[in-house]
């Protein structure tokens, strides 16, 4: 899998599985796991799978982690990260790979899904757990600390029912309550929308949104997640 990266001068292509590409010589393309993309003080580009442990060249390790020596002697600086998805060896989803935000350079991905899927949960659930209905709405991020990180899903809904209420709500780890959005009389072509924005602290972070419906049931015919570090 190959992802290319925009410098200042010219594009610099990664590839997972080319062994040169990484640090350390050895490819390291694994499942369900993130990488890290870092550059060298002579514009050497190359991944790592160890996320940034240190804020600075000194070794310091208090506020932004931005730095890795990955055990060696040569600091690499950090621009940015991606998520090697469970199919095959360790693939990319374009919607997992980013940059680290560092000034004005946002940190953000998009995800959209056209499946339709048929909500009858009255309670809410994640479908990557296997139980909740709202399927292809999960997203793997990574957060630089640095900014507000917001996060939107929307979904345009169908449903059979006139006095249905559905709702949608976003996921972090557990439910956030203050995101949720909800809609009565439902019709073709309704839309809502969860939002929901936090300062996260640097690291790893997997959102997913969920929808329930009050009777019935409901089809969501377009579903759009946003991630956003601003």
């Amino acid at each position: 899998m190959l992802m290319a990266l925009s410098l200042a001068t010219s594009d610099e292509t990664l590839n997972l599985t080319t062994a040169a590409h990484w640090i350390g010589g050895s490819s390291l393309q694994g499942t369900s796991d993130y990488g890290f993309v870092y550059i060298d003080a002579s514009g050497n580009i190359l991944m790592h799978t160890n996320a940034p442990d240190e804020s600075d060249t000194s070794g310091n390790t208090t506020g932004i982690l931005r730095y890795n020596d990955i055990g060696g002697a040569t600091d690499f600086r950090c621009i940015g990260w991606f998520f090697m998805n469970s199919t095959g060896a360790g693939e990319l989803f374009s919607y997992e790979v980013s940059n680290l935000k560092d000034g004005d350079v946002h940190n953000s991905v998009v995800r959209t899904d056209s499946t339709q899927d048929t909500v009858d949960d009255t309670a809410y659930a994640l479908n990557s757990s296997s139980t909740g209905d709202l399927s292809n709405t999960q997203v793997h991020f990574y957060s630089s600390g640095r900014g507000i990180v917001e996060i939107t899903c929307h979904v345009f809904a169908s449903t059979s029912g006139a006095s249905n209420i559905m709702g949608l709500k976003l996921h972090d780890g557990s439910f956030i309550a203050n995101s949720e959005d909800g809609a009565r009389n439902v019709s073709d072509g309704t839309g809502m929308t969860a939002h929901h924005a936090e300062s996260y602290a640097q690291g790893e972070v997997t959102f997913e949104a969920a929808a329930i419906v009050s009777g019935s049931t409901a089809t969501i015919e377009e579903k759009t997640m946003i991630i956003k570090e601003s």
